[in-house]
């Protein structure tokens, strides 16, 4: 939370902080991140004036601005909501051994391990989210699944 909060600080600072750019590795996302800035900094004006540049990025360039753009939503959402703490939490996984480690405190646990009871939970909590106007869960994958100590699953 205090990762966000800084860089929330740095975007909506006056002048851009000097070692903003110098922080990331490749020259192409901090390409990317100089526009992004510029984008907050100056507002977007109005639609088809050519002032994101869009066309002239590459895949990596608007990969690494949606994310940054992703955190500063998620964490003005969280830091918005009224007499609750804000809670956020990023896991970045790439490989299968903390799925792995889950799975087997699942099975070891005392609780209802069925293949049947999970779907069942899961199936339950899409219909809720189809319910609820103008929502949908466009990227149902096992990724995307979040089970808790008790063996309730949510998603």
């Amino acid at each position: 939370m205090a990762e966000v909060a800084k860089l929330m600080v740095l975007l909506h600072e006056e002048k851009t902080p000097k070692d903003l750019f110098k922080r990331p590795n490749s020259d192409l996302i901090r390409a990317g991140l100089e526009k992004f800035y510029s984008i907050l900094a100056g507002g977007i004006g109005e639609i088809g004036d050519g002032k994101l540049g869009l066309e002239t990025w590459n895949h990596l360039q608007i990969q690494a601005v949606v994310s940054v753009a992703k955190s500063i939503v998620s964490a003005t959402r969280s830091l918005s909501v009224e007499n609750a703490e804000p809670i956020m939490i990023a896991i970045f996984e790439k490989s299968l051994e903390f799925s792995t480690r889950c799975l087997e405190k699942l099975m070891a646990g005392n609780g209802d391990f069925s293949l049947q009871g999970f779907s069942f939970q899961i199936f339950r909590g899409l219909a809720y989210i189809h319910t609820v106007p103008g929502v949908c869960h466009r990227d149902v994958k096992p990724q995307n699944l979040l089970g808790s100590r008790t063996h309730i699953w949510c998603d």
